[in-house]
């Protein structure tokens, strides 16, 4: 994402939370290939899908802030544990 490259992937775990689908990737339902290999060959033939989302993803990579991420992590589970 950081080189303006847009992903596909499937939609689990975070990579939801990091990837807007249709904005800044592709996400496809887990355990479909089929839907990943339609997605992959979407991007490859059109160039100005491409160049949109890869954009919106190089834009939301420069937003990722590891240490923040952490903290707020780090709060969740001491609001959970504190309970």
């Amino acid at each position: 994402m950081a080189l303006g490259i847009p992903p596909v992937a499937f939609a689990v775990g975070g990579l939801p939370e990091v990837i807007e689908n249709e904005i800044s990737g592709l996400l496809v339902p887990p355990g479909d290939p089929e839907a990943f290999a339609r997605q992959v060959a979407r991007l490859a033939s059109d160039p100005a899908l491409r160049s949109k989302l890869g954009e919106q993803a190089r834009l939301k990579a420069r937003t990722f802030d590891a240490a923040r991420m952490t903290k707020e992590t780090e709060a969740v589970y001491h609001d959970v544990l504190s309970g």
